[in-house]
């Protein structure tokens, strides 16, 4: 058994994190049974006081056991718990699992590195911006549930550490959660977010809510427009 040193506890790498975020309903549904957990205890990637939380878990449901195993190993498994994980779940019986988990860390290494290029991140541009801020309360009022935010940090939109600022905002309540979210996307989404967004919406049941978005987008560049082409009051002759 490893030592707590060698243990390196601490949250997953960005990769990691993605791929069990991902694939966790996947997951819930395929694992079963107590091996795992217990080849997880003895890799150390779980200490006596995971191996409680998940025991109280488990008692309302096995699915619900194996969630809570999953945010603990994402939150404080450590940087080496992914590798461990694969070898668990060879050893208890899902080698089907841990190869597609592989082939999901493959292909996502491999997608960062090429939107790490096209991401540009930064602040969104004037127009995406005001449409954003004008519909804040609405916004905060029309999204619920996790999906969206999910579907924001697969797109790039957000990173671990946005989705860290995002979390804890969240434990205040959904609707800070979701303002934190908009805030974020404002902020540092970068200048093709608003884009992005609106797929989301769509991806995650809010159509409505993208096709408002995307009218205010219309008539505030049309509004914009008809500014440009008035005379500056300054510049006209006496």
């Amino acid at each position: 058994m490893a030592t707590a040193d060698e243990r390196n506890r601490g949250r997953m790498n960005e990769v990691d994190h993605y791929v069990i975020q991902r694939n966790m309903e996947y997951l819930c549904q395929q694992i079963r049974g107590d091996t795992i957990i217990t080849n997880m205890f003895s890799k150390c990637i779980f200490d006596t006081d995971d191996m409680d939380i998940i025991e109280k878990q488990m008692k309302k449901s096995p699915r619900q056991g194996i969630k809570a195993a999953l945010k603990l190993l994402m939150g404080s498994g450590g940087v080496n718990a992914f590798n461990a994980f694969i070898d668990c779940l060879n050893m208890s019986g899902f080698a089907h699992v841990a190869e597609k988990l592989q082939l999901g860390r493959k292909e996502r290494t491999e997608a960062m590195n090429v939107e790490a290029d096209e991401r540009n991140r930064g602040r969104m541009n004037e127009v995406d911006h005001y449409v954003i801020q004008c519909n804040m309360e609405y916004l905060c009022q029309q999204i619920r549930g996790d999906t969206i935010i999910t579907n924001m940090f697969s797109k790039c939109i957000f990173d671990t550490d946005d989705m860290d600022i995002i979390e804890r905002q969240r434990g205040e309540g959904p609707r800070q959660g979701i303002k934190a979210a908009l805030k974020l996307l404002m902020g540092s989404g970068g200048v093709n977010a608003f884009n992005a967004f609106i797929d989301c919406l769509n991806m995650s049941g809010f159509a409505h809510v993208a096709e408002k978005l995307q009218l205010g987008r219309k008539e505030r560049t049309e509004a914009m427009n008809v500014e440009a082409r008035l005379p500056d009051p300054e510049s006209a002759p006496l």
